[in-house]
């Protein structure tokens, strides 16, 4: 019909100024798209070529507002796309096409989420993402853009959980090694990318999610090395000093260090004895 050229034909000048960085432009041609699709699509609500129309149109608007700061605006109409594109789904279970459309809007509106601050929401919209990216991987291993795209859901889950996790709690390995685990599994991902591709931009993906594994993997001995610091000051200023040394060697030494190999663990605990004994040479 006319009216369905012509949203196309909004739709279309709205792209060319977004990509011309004249973004208040598109958000006008984008509103006007989205007004006559929503004309259409309630006169007809059983088209799915419309409803698809209609969904698009309000991915785009959301992606403007984002673009604009506007995070309350760019989490309803992203919402409203994620419904659509549900539904969609829904009724067509077999579209792998329809299925990737729903797992981009889960991430969409994990990034609202976590923008807002709604680490709880963003968590559940990220599993979702990470949920559909997994079956669409595994039923097409050799598609570059899906391990791409695997890759990111685990190093954002992974990060998403440690950002939720207590910092304190992050020392124990029922806390961190799921987190670990997530980067670790990253890690792969973009390294079978880079060995397959060769692209600058996979190898800075290998160097980004290694980073993230190290940064991850650090902040496990913090609150160890935080509480020993403690009670050496402890130790140091309220008690009489030799039995302090005494009590903080005890504690270093039954540890349950259960996240490291045991022969390491050991060493470890032997050279902070060690320091401990240094330590107490020079005071």
């Amino acid at each position: 019909s006319l009216k369905n050229g012509l949203a196309i034909s909004y739709s279309k000048l709205g792209e060319i100024h977004q990509a011309l960085g004249q973004v208040d432009k598109a958000l006008e041609f984008f509103e006007l798209e989205v007004e006559l699709f929503k004309e259409l699509y309630d006169s007809n609500p059983k088209s799915e070529s419309l409803k698809n129309g209609l969904a698009i149109s309000y991915e785009k608007l959301g992606e403007i507002h984002q673009a604009l700061g506007n995070v309350d605006k760019a989490l309803d109409f992203f919402e409203l796309y994620m419904k659509l594109t549900k539904e969609l789904y829904e009724s067509n279970p077999k579209s792998e096409s329809l299925k990737n459309r729903l797992a981009i809007s889960y991430h969409k509106l994990g990034y609202i989420h976590q923008d807002l601050g709604n680490i709880d929401k963003a968590l559940e919209f990220f599993e979702l993402f990470t949920g559909l990216m997994k079956e669409l991987y595994d039923s097409n291993p050799k598609n570059v853009e899906l391990k791409s795209s695997l890759a990111i859901s685990y190093r954002e889950l992974a990060i998403i959980y440690q950002n939720k996790t207590p910092f304190h709690l992050f020392a124990l390995k029922r806390y961190n090694q799921p987190i670990l685990t997530l980067h670790k599994q990253s890690i792969t991902l973009c390294q079978q990318l880079y060995a397959t591709t060769q692209l600058d931009s996979h190898k800075k993906d290998v160097e980004f999610a290694e980073k993230n594994y190290l940064l991850a993997k650090t902040a496990t001995y913090v609150p160890i090395i935080q509480l020993i610091i403690i009670l050496l000051s402890v130790n140091l200023y309220l008690i009489n000093w030799i039995n302090g040394w005494l009590a903080t060697g005890i504690i270093i030494w039954f540890w349950p260090m259960r996240w490291i190999n045991p022969k390491k663990a050991r060493l470890i605990k032997l050279l902070l004895m060690g320091l401990l004994g240094l330590g107490s040479w020079f005071i």
